[in-house]
């Protein structure tokens, strides 16, 4: 992706997926402090449902080089 469009991540450093955990995590590192569960109410009041992303590439196999 090209820098500055919509979809770049701002920070190629960041978790591949955003779990409440890791959106706490990150808020305290920002000083605000919020819970695990305070994330998950916040953003089903927003009307976003959370979802863990599945993948169909995956494999079992230990050879499978991941892309």
């Amino acid at each position: 992706m090209q820098a500055g469009s919509d979809r770049a991540a701002a920070d190629e450093a960041g978790p591949p997926e955003w779990t409440l955990d890791a959106l706490s995590a990150e808020a305290g590192r920002l000083g605000i402090r919020v819970s695990r569960s305070q994330v998950r109410r916040i953003l089903l009041t927003e009307g976003l449902r959370w979802r863990r992303t599945r993948s169909w590439t995956r494999s079992k196999d230990p050879g499978f080089e991941r892309a």
